[in-house]
């Protein structure tokens, strides 16, 4: 069991979604206003609960700070493929050039 105060706790808040899409639409609002208001009602919830957390290590996935990181990282899974033998990712050039030797 993980305990004491070297533990790291990060809070997320996942602000994409057909719920939050669907109640912006229907009050004719934006679907980040919506979360916005969401995560600052959790945040006060926790709060009464008593509950403390680092909010310098929490994000939301409606950050755009969060969601160029996660675009790179798809960007560079696209771009590359995993070879087998080098046990290595490697670019997807390098595997179009040895598809064309075969």
């Amino acid at each position: 069991m993980i305990e004491g105060f070297n533990v790291l706790h990060p809070m997320g808040f996942d602000t994409f979604g057909l719920g939050t899409e669907q109640y912006a639409i229907q009050n004719k609002t934006k679907p980040q206003i919506v979360a916005e208001k969401n995560i600052n009602t959790y945040i006060k919830q926790l709060e009464m609960f008593g509950c403390t957390y680092d909010r310098d290590r929490s994000f939301s996935t409606a950050d755009p700070d969060y969601y160029k990181r996660t675009q790179r990282v798809f960007l560079q899974f696209y771009n590359h493929y995993y070879d087998e033998q080098a046990q290595k990712a490697k670019p997807i050039s390098e595997l179009k050039i040895s598809l064309e030797k075969e």
